[in-house]
């Protein structure tokens, strides 16, 4: 990629809120992405306990049970110092949001870093909502709010055990490489410039595929047999990444 030609990172007051985004899969359900509001704080603790434990430790390396500070800090957005985003669902079938109630589904953010020229990125999906193409789409959100901000590089650490998140990285684009001093994590990073490409849509499809595995796996839930791929991710406190 080339590299950006920008001058200087953009300040808050000068950047443009995230746009809200809406899509709708094969069976009627509508996603919208959108930014952060403080009243999310309930709807992201509703997501992190539905994440499963291992996914809440990809993202939070480490931390599986979250106490209501970081929870209110991930819905109170320091609007200097981060883009913080958000997927949610609802539907009118019983196979995704319940009664057609919003429900977050994906929460993702970046911190610019001190120097304001790159940002460290955090993303977690919820497990009943992964292989949708809901990551996918989030982190080209991502990757449009930092380039409008002016930075050059999006960066973050993914357990070196988390393959779904790794996967999904590089599918996005992005350079997956061991840290240098620790042996369970990887570095992830993606340079930004003006001549980026975005990323190619995922096909009719293979969305209509996905979709139906998704009902499948609800089905399979309510009958007892859990029958989802698991998937991981990670975290903004200490913007770790898992999918």
């Amino acid at each position: 990629m080339n590299h950006h030609t920008s001058s200087q990172p953009h300040s808050a007051s000068e950047r443009q809120p995230a746009p809200v985004k809406v899509r709708t899969l094969p069976d009627g359900t509508r996603l919208q992405l959108r930014p952060v509001v403080p009243d999310d704080e309930t709807l992201i603790a509703d997501l992190m306990a539905r994440v499963s434990t291992a996914g809440r430790r990809n993202r939070f390396h480490g931390t599986v049970n979250l106490s209501r500070a970081p929870l209110h800090a991930m819905a109170c957005v320091d609007c200097e110092k981060e883009v913080a985003l958000v997927v949610t669902a609802r539907s009118s079938s019983n196979n995704a949001a319940a009664h057609g109630a919003e429900q977050i589904i994906a929460e993702a953010r970046f911190c610019i870093d001190a120097d304001a020229q790159g940002a460290e990125f955090a993303l977690v999906v919820d497990d009943h909502w992964q292989r949708l193409g809901v990551g996918r789409w989030v982190m080209q959100a991502l990757r449009d709010a930092a380039q409008a901000a002016g930075l050059t590089w999006l960066h973050g650490e993914i357990l070196s055990s988390n393959l779904p998140m790794l996967a999904l990285m590089r599918d996005c684009g992005l350079c997956c490489t061991p840290d240098r001093e620790d042996d369970a994590l990887m570095q992830a990073q993606l340079r930004l410039g003006e001549a980026a490409e975005p990323l190619a849509p995922v096909s009719r499809r293979k969305q209509q595929a996905l979709s139906l595995r998704h009902c499948l796996a609800a089905l399979s839930a309510r009958l007892g047999v859990w029958a989802g791929r698991r998937v991981r991710q990670r975290a903004p406190t200490h913007n770790r990444s898992g999918i």
